[in-house]
């Protein structure tokens, strides 16, 4: 088994493919969160892209991110409907499950059919090789030959 490779033209089609899907939901999201790491980049260019305010925390607190089902609503009493969720992949389905089950609108790249459920939006079938996404693969001589940055947001991140 080995990897597949998602390279950061996929992405940005992708982002795109993503917000508009958010959209068409008719939810009146406010809010964006992602776990750290792999859905950071996701989660960034989407709140650039729908205007959301990106969170660097959960949308409550629930242990180990959510593995077990979550004591939803929080203290607040915020509105679920305005916290968009989105992941890289839903593998087994493990780390948002419990956001799944507490009725949050989530969104993802990916999706293996073992995943413990189905985002509401999810664009490739994931299989059993692993996936490197572009942000995992840029070495230190990449980014050192990178160009100037760009006073302009990637394509991506831009609103519509």
């Amino acid at each position: 088994m080995g990897n597949q490779y998602y390279p950061v033209e996929q992405f940005v089609t992708d982002v795109e493919k993503i917000a508009r899907a958010v959209q068409a939901s008719g939810r009146p999201f406010k809010k964006i969160w992602g776990p750290p790491r792999g859905a950071l980049p996701l989660a960034v260019c989407l709140s650039h892209r729908l205007k959301l305010e990106l969170l660097m925390r959960p949308p409550h607190e629930c242990d180990d991110l959510c593995d077990a089902p979550c004591n939803y609503p929080p203290s607040g009493g915020t509105d679920k409907n305005e916290f968009l969720i989105v992941d890289a992949v839903a593998d087994t389905g493990n780390t948002l499950a419990g956001y799944h089950q507490a009725g949050f609108y989530i969104a993802t790249l990916f999706k293996h059919p073992r995943s413990r459920f189905e985002p509401n939006v999810w664009l490739h079938e994931k299989g059993d090789a692993w996936v490197v996404f572009w942000w995992e693969s840029l070495g230190p001589l990449t980014v050192l030959s990178m160009p100037p940055r760009s006073p302009d947001p990637p394509a991506c991140c831009q609103g519509s």
